[in-house]
């Protein structure tokens, strides 16, 4: 079992239709196991159950930035295969991130109001995502996670369109986030067989 702490950017290589958002990213900490096959060079199972604060921000002409900080519970579950160095490892696997708080509003103190219920209705509760990376063992019950995370579906559902000029004919603002996540996370194994 391990702690494990991540810190990512996103880019939209698969982008949802809507305003651009930027490079930054992501924090959290997760709890890990591994089953490990019983045979040399067998599979392994690694599980993640974590908890990330995603921090989006979105640049409105005339407005400055436009925040959306979501809170989630990660679950993700990888398969993990060994190569031809003992210490590293591939990894890829399906997940999935459960949606809880959040909270969006105008930075740089706008007065203009932010619709939070209407936000809250358009997104999506449960977002699926694939994964893929590496793990490398370092000393003393360390590793290193380098992984890619690509979301699934967009976070918020289609047409979510903010009007914080309150002019419907053109939005300010159209809501989107299906990033490519890309980071990495330090993980310490408790009880783990020393070098």
């Amino acid at each position: 079992m391990a702690m494990e702490a991540l810190v990512s950017g996103k880019i939209p290589i698969i982008s949802a239709k809507g305003t651009s958002f930027g490079l930054w990213g992501s924090t959290g900490f997760s709890l890990i196991t591994i089953v490990d096959g019983t045979e040399e060079n067998a599979l392994a199972l690694r599980n993640r159950l974590g908890f990330q604060v995603d921090f989006t921000r979105y640049n409105v002409p005339g407005f400055g930035s436009f925040a959306v900080d979501r809170a989630s519970i990660i679950v993700n579950p990888e398969v993990m295969v060994s190569t031809a160095k003992e210490r590293l490892k591939w990894m890829a696997g399906i997940g999935a991130e459960f949606n809880g708080y959040f909270l969006a509003q105008l930075q740089e103190g706008s007065s203009s109001p932010v619709d939070n219920e209407f936000i809250d209705q358009s997104r999506r509760r449960i977002l699926p995502f694939i994964s893929g990376g590496i793990q490398y063992d370092l000393r003393y019950d360390f590793r290193l996670h380098i992984f890619l995370r690509q979301m699934l579906l967009d976070a918020f559902r289609d047409n979510t369109a903010l009007y914080l000029r309150g002019n419907a004919d053109k939005p300010d603002l159209k809501l989107n986030q299906q990033p490519t996540y890309f980071g990495f996370g330090l993980s310490y194994f408790f009880g783990a067989d020393r070098d």
